[in-house]
Formats: structure tokens, C-alpha cells, sequence
């Protein structure tokens, strides 16, 4: 189980776990900053609160930049949708899935993500 610890968004050597951080260790099962390393099928858990994406970037697979880009089989957990809130802050996907894999989401919100490049949620 992966625990992240702040609310930033960031990949900085700093002593705490990003969801950002949180992801790249279970896509690599290898530890990122203060983030287990993951192994195989990964759970991450998130503590309430929200989580704005800051990250601006596009093309890249590696969860380096923009959207959160998950590898691997993986299990995401809030604290509830109330109060576990993932923002994409309007600028790119949130979420990124590559290849066959089980991605489970719950007990959060996700908002504020774009469906596609320049189209924002509201757009449809």
C-alpha cells in the first residue's frame, strides 16, 4: 500500500509522497521520494483533501507530467467523495491509462479534467 502524504503536486526529493509520486512508484514498482515502492497490483490511499494538478506537459507516458499516466494494475482509495477531491485543474486529462490493465477508482471526486485535448467537460 502506497500512502501519499501531500496534497502538491510534484516530483521533488523532499521527504513526502505525491499522488504524483505515488503513481510513478507503483508504474515502476520502485520507490519515488518518501513513496514504497510498488509491487505488481498496487493500492494507493489518499487522505482527504484536494489534489490540484500543476504539472503542465504533454507527451510523455511516464506520469512526469500532465495527466496522471498508470502502467499497472491499480486500486485508488479516498476518504470519501465529499472530501477527497482530484482536480485537474483544467489542463489536461486526469487520468491516463496505457496498455490492458485494471484500474480501480473510488471514495473520490474527479473534476475539472479535459475529455480530450481542448475540450474541457463542460464543452460536451
Amino acid at each position: 500500500m502506497i500512502i501519499v502524504t501531500t496534497l502538491g503536486d510534484e516530483l521533488l526529493l523532499e521527504g513526502d509522497c505525491s499522488l504524483r509520486e505515488a503513481i510513478r512508484a507503483a508504474n515502476q514498482d520502485a520507490a519515488v521520494d518518501a513513496c514504497l515502492a510498488g509491487s505488481g497490483a498496487d493500492a494507493i490511499v489518499l487522505a482527504p483533501g484536494t489534489y490540484t494538478l500543476g504539472l503542465v506537459g504533454t507527451g510523455e507516458d511516464g506520469a512526469a507530467v500532465g495527466a496522471l499516466d498508470i502502467q499497472d494494475n491499480l486500486t485508488i482509495s479516498g476518504a470519501g467523495a465529499a472530501s477527497t477531491i482530484i482536480d485537474g485543474n483544467g489542463r489536461d486529462l486526469v487520468f491516463h491509462t496505457l496498455g490492458a490493465i485494471s484500474v480501480t477508482i473510488s471514495s473520490v471526486t474527479i473534476r475539472n479534467g479535459m475529455l480530450e485535448k481542448g475540450c474541457l467537460a463542460t464543452c460536451l
